[in-house]
């Protein structure tokens, strides 16, 4: 990350806690009311990867949660626009370095191969994970009311060998 983009994120991160769990329909939100401003409307790049990201979000529900990457977008988009209503290229720069959630990291709650390996043996290769994770874990709890699944759940891998030996109940 380049000297001049760092403090700018610094102060992103900080401030990031004042705006809580918002959603998608939040971010949804948040990028049309750019795309409708001309300070904005005059930067094609802006433009562009704004509505790149409006039609990522148009599958999903408006009340997801959003997920790490979503929520980077949602918090550095209002500094688009500066204090004097010019626009911020620094903003623009940490936009097109955050990229589409590809690939699903392994949450904490996760009993996954590394933790196999370190208490049971080997199980050979971790399948990947479903890309709407986040989605299932932030979504309510079917039995604790008011509770989410990263809550109340802890994601298992079950694998079918340990140390090449067929792990089954005979």
């Amino acid at each position: 990350m380049s000297s001049a983009i760092a403090p700018l994120m610094n102060k992103l991160v900080a401030e990031a806690t004042t705006r809580s769990d918002p959603t998608v329909g939040d971010l949804i939100e948040e990028i049309t009311d750019l795309l409708g401003r001309s300070v904005i409307q005059e930067h094609a790049e802006a433009c562009q990867i704004l509505r790149t990201r409006l039609t990522h979000l148009s599958g999903e529900s408006d009340s997801d949660q959003l997920t790490v990457q979503q929520q980077r977008f949602y918090n550095i988009c209002p500094y688009l626009i500066n204090r004097q209503g010019g626009y911020n290229s620094a903003c623009l720069k940490l936009l097109k370095t955050i990229k589409k959630n590809t690939k699903v990291s392994v949450p904490k709650i996760a009993f996954g191969k590394a933790e196999w390996k370190k208490y049971f043996g080997d199980v050979g290769a971790e399948p990947p994970l479903p890309a709407n994770l986040n989605k299932i874990l932030y979504s309510p709890c079917p039995f604790w009311p008011g509770r989410k699944v990263l809550e109340t759940h802890l994601l298992t891998l079950i694998p079918s060998h340990i140390n090449k030996e067929n792990l089954a109940i005979k």
